[in-house]
């Protein structure tokens, strides 16, 4: 005669919930749901680690989870639950377990498995959410159900056989795991053809459509139908729909390298750019490409002649209101002028360069007026200054080119005392009341100045030896054409423009290395003109 069960099912069930607490070690915080609406019959929270064995303040968060504990007997393979009960124990941001029980006919425990809620198991309870979904079915009304042989890990039936299975999956800590299943959450599932939108986009005319093309500005458009596609099942996505504003994002697959030069041993210049092809139905008859650099625009324009034979017309222009805008380098700036000093005297020969594509090739030519000293002038200026600024020890100091050229001089100057060339730099005041000027000998003095490079400026001291000279009122000036530069540096400076408190101690710091008792402060803002004793 086959054996009674000596239990229903629903008996079964609550003695499996009470034997779980008897399966986890006694050190861990095993919390009964009150009510099974939640996902989860018990939260098990591990103990803090000891002091002994960490910091306090910086020990992790010890390690918590939720469980659904069922409880079937031993002639069972199958384990089933609610489709809500399964979404919200799969969507517990921390870890997340089935833990099954096999009972004997007599009630008694035989066999304990473990399910992890992560990866194709998550992936399986997902698809049945979106399929519900689709379908127009509630998740409290449909089932999910599982094999234990596919799906299981068997345990011992050790008090520590759960603990060490949950420590191994969060082997990592906690905070890496909800990071981990984040993901998972977020992107299981999914192609890159998550999204299928329809609708229409509203442009102004042919330039603002170029310039969305290129990720410039944003255009106006409005969704008429949005498909969210997961497991290869497209599902409605209503809180899509309706207007917005967006914007164009090329990706890596539009980058490119434009390269001019004067000839094949000649120096090249390139400049990173986004390559963009436009629908032929903006020009009919004509295939455009825009080439967008940070400081310049080239179009590339074919069309078929008569004889079959391809005509492509180049077209280039500087965005001159970005380049009185954008800070850049010294070496930047001197390539970029290099460039157009170079294309000012004829043409120069182009390549466009892009991953997996045969280069394009040609030639362009343009005529561009500078200011008086000529694009020449300003290369060497801009070389002259990425010297000094490598010597002060910020080559990667960033400025606009019209407040670099504002104090060319200066910096032409300052490169000239670098290199060893006659500065022809000369000292000439006056001063009174000062104890060190009255004796009439001869001293050495170090004079301060700065160039201003918008956020930062170059700050540099000149010693002089300066002798009186009497002047025909009976005045005493003092002179000097011998100089050296002793120190230059890059400082931060406010809104305003003015030098950090700690300049004053910067020179004081110069003047006493140097050996001077006295130095000249001029033109710099936030410390005052004035003449210093140290």
């Amino acid at each position: 005669m086959p054996r009674t069960r000596v239990l229903n099912s629903e008996r079964l069930g609550r003695l499996g919930e009470r034997q779980f607490a008897l399966q986890c070690h006694p050190s861990f915080h095993c919390n009964k749901a009150e009510e099974d609406r939640t996902g989860w019959d018990y939260y098990v929270e591990w103990p803090n680690p000891s002091p002994d064995t960490s910091i306090i303040d910086t020990r992790p968060v010890p390690i918590s989870c939720a469980v659904q504990v069922k409880t079937i007997w031993t002639s069972t393979h199958i384990v089933t639950a609610p489709l809500s009960s399964v979404e919200r124990l799969a969507k517990e941001p921390k870890p997340s377990f089935f833990y099954v029980m096999q009972m004997a006919d007599d009630g008694q425990l035989v066999a304990a498995y473990v399910i992890h809620i992560a990866g194709q198991f998550l992936e399986r309870i997902l698809k049945a959410l979106r399929q519900a979904h689709v379908e127009g079915v509630d998740p409290s009304e449909k089932t999910f159900s599982f094999s234990l042989k596919k799906w299981a890990t068997n345990l011992s039936l050790a008090r520590e056989a759960f603990g060490d299975f949950v420590e191994t999956v969060v082997a990592k800590g906690m905070a890496e795991y909800i990071e981990q299943k984040r993901r998972q959450l977020d992107n299981l599932g999914y192609s890159a053809e998550r999204l299928t939108i329809k609708g229409t986009a509203h442009f102004t005319g042919k330039d603002q459509i170029i310039d969305c093309f290129i990720g410039n500005s944003d255009f106006s458009f409005e969704i008429k139908e949005a498909l969210d596609l997961r497991f290869g099942i497209a599902a409605s996505a209503p809180g899509l729909l309706g207007p917005g504003k967006a914007r164009f994002m090329p990706g890596d697959d539009s980058k490119c390298q434009v390269v001019f030069s004067r000839g094949p041993l000649s120096e090249a210049f390139l400049f990173p750019a986004v390559f963009i092809a436009l629908p032929e139905s903006l020009n009919p008859g004509v295939r455009e490409i825009i080439i967008d650099a940070e400081l310049f625009q080239m179009t590339l324009a074919m069309v078929i002649s008569n004889d079959g034979s391809p005509i492509v017309s180049i077209n280039f222009s500087m965005k001159n209101d970005r380049v009185h805008e954008i800070h850049h380098t010294a070496d930047e700036w001197a390539k970029l002028y290099s460039l157009l000093d170079s294309a000012s005297t004829g043409e120069l020969r182009l390549e466009i360069r892009r991953e997996a594509s045969q280069p394009i090739r040609g030639s362009v030519g343009f005529q561009a007026s500078g200011p008086s000293h000529g694009w020449s002038g300003v290369v060497a200026i801009m070389r002259g200054l990425k010297k000094v600024l490598n010597v002060a020890g910020f080559p990667n100091t960033t400025f606009r080119i019209d407040t670099a050229m504002d104090h060319w001089q200066s910096i032409a100057s300052l490169h000239e005392m670098l290199e060893g060339i006659d500065a022809k730099s000369t000292l000439s005041f006056s001063v009174a009341g000062i104890e060190q000027f009255t004796s009439g000998e001869p001293m050495d003095v170090i004079h301060f100045s700065t160039i201003p490079l918008d956020q930062t400026a170059l700050v540099y001291g000149i010693k002089y030896y300066v002798a009186p000279v009497e002047e025909a009122d009976g005045k005493t000036r003092w002179h000097s054409d011998r100089y050296e530069l002793i120190q230059l540096t890059c400082m931060p400076v406010t809104e305003d423009g003015s030098l950090p408190s700690t300049a004053h101690d910067w020179m004081n710091r110069v003047a006493q290395e140097g050996g001077v008792n006295i130095y000249i402060v001029a033109g710099i803002p936030a410390v005052q003109d004035r003449t210093e004793t140290v």
